[in-house]
């Protein structure tokens, strides 16, 4: 089992995302996430045992609508959750 710990307010979307690598992760890794956006960025640190990932991502186009915002805010999370993991296990998943 691994212990996963983030600032996301819905930290059960990302859950999701490291439970597809659970079986490449060893027992009881450490996976941290925090977000921050400024300056219509969004900046995602992530870090498993000892690698750290850093993914910076514009966020310009859409912060006029609330709705969007948040809705690509939260695809942005999970995807940069997604490639940190993608490196740190060394698989890809086939979708």
């Amino acid at each position: 089992m691994y212990n996963f710990k983030t600032n996301f307010p819905i930290s059960n979307e990302l859950e999701d995302e490291i439970r597809q690598f659970s079986a490449y992760l060893n027992e009881g890794t450490v996976i941290n996430h925090f977000y921050s956006t400024e300056e219509n960025k969004v900046i995602n640190k992530i870090s498993a045992e000892t690698r750290e990932y850093l993914y910076i991502d514009d966020l310009k186009d859409f912060a006029a609508d609330a709705k969007i915002f948040e809705k690509i805010l939260k695809r942005i999370c999970k995807h940069s959750v997604y490639k940190a993991l993608k490196d740190y296990t060394g698989c890809a998943l086939p979708w």
